[in-house]
């Protein structure tokens, strides 16, 4: 099955997955240039940064709050180490092509917040490209759960790819019930 067809299981976890993931995708990487002055490069290693800083500012909000946050489980790799042979896009943050993220626990943070400090660790790595950002809660990182329960892996699928016309009654399912 495609990872489309447990969209019905996303909705319905919207308001009780215990996961909540946020994702960042460049706009218009595909009309980025590899030759001259290799905008697409420069443009992936400014996201590694962007997703390392923000991840090290909700670590320190962790301390500071001595509260756990960020989700780490068994089977994930921290971004740069080698990722280990587990279906599920299991690293934190993480980075596909053009796209960065990380998860964090329900309730723990406030989009709110995620957006304000997306915006300050773009300005500060002076980032001049636009993102599409998604978010979204899903109910396990195990993917043999995943026909009861909205798996990982479905749901960065789905956000990465949230602002294309083909997942179009998806937002507006969000709409109604103002997620989005």
């Amino acid at each position: 099955m495609s990872t489309h067809e447990y969209n019905d299981l996303f909705l319905k976890c919207q308001n009780t997955g215990k996961y909540h993931v946020f994702t960042f995708d460049i706009e218009g990487s595909k009309k980025m240039t590899y030759n001259g002055n290799n905008e697409r490069l420069e443009a992936q290693y400014k996201i590694i940064e962007l997703a390392m800083m923000m991840y090290k500012i909700i670590q320190q909000k962790e301390l500071k709050e001595n509260k756990k946050i960020l989700v780490f489980e068994n089977e994930f790799t921290r971004l740069g180490e080698p990722r280990l042979n587990v279906f599920g896009y299991k690293q934190e943050p993480f980075l596909f092509g053009d796209l960065i993220g990380f998860t964090v626990y329900r309730d723990t943070i406030t989009r709110d917040e995620v957006i304000e400090i997306f915006n300050k660790c773009k300005k500060a790595l002076n980032i001049n490209f636009e993102f599409h950002l998604a978010d979204g809660y899903y109910e396990t990182n195990n993917w043999l759960e995943g026909k009861e329960k909205y798996f990982r892996g479905y749901c960065i699928d789905l956000l990465s790819n949230l602002h294309k016309d083909y997942n179009k009654e998806v937002r507006k399912a969000l709409q109604k019930q103002k997620k989005i």
